[in-house]
């Protein structure tokens, strides 16, 4: 059994692989530690990755490998493609969190534009529009007479 530690190009990420030899089926790279992408539940998913009957995750790749050097390279390549794998599922959440940003922008600047395009319905401030009216409950006028208590209060109507 080799132990191999493994540091991407970019620097960004550390691997650690166990390498070890079995008669029937040659070299086989083990993953025992992998860079911790936080909120990603999906470390199973990555490409060429198998998990054996003892549950221990591998590089599974194809054709055997018959030489411990061939056993490191492949652990080198399987690094940089997980590593490369992993950017490119950030990018992707990043761009799909953008576009939904501007979809809500654009939304929001057709209502703008609505209220602009429609100025009876424009309520300025402490005005009520007559959109507003219909739903705004009644405030008696200062010269309006006083209603007995025993009347209910009109709550849908305009007063002037």
């Amino acid at each position: 059994m080799t132990v191999m530690e493994y540091r991407t190009r970019d620097g960004l990420a550390d691997f650690g692989f166990s390498i070890e030899f079995q008669p029937d089926r040659g070299w086989r790279v083990y993953i025992i530690f992998e860079p911790f992408y936080c909120g990603d539940e999906h470390t199973a998913d990555l490409p060429y990755q198998s998990i054996d009957p003892d549950g221990r995750r591998y590089v599974n790749w194809h054709p055997l490998l018959d030489s411990l050097g061939d056993a490191k390279t492949v652990a080198g390549i399987w690094a940089e493609l997980a590593q490369r794998y992993q950017h490119t599922r950030k990018e992707h959440a990043l761009y799909a969190g953008l576009i939904r940003l501007h979809h809500r922008n654009q939304e929001q600047k057709t209502v703008i534009s609505d209220c602009s395009t429609h100025p009876d319905d424009a309520v300025d401030a402490g005005e009520t529009g007559p959109a507003h009216q219909a739903h705004a409950p009644v405030i008696p006028h200062t010269k309006a007479p006083a209603q007995p208590y025993s009347d209910p209060p009109q709550r849908y109507r305009c007063v002037a």
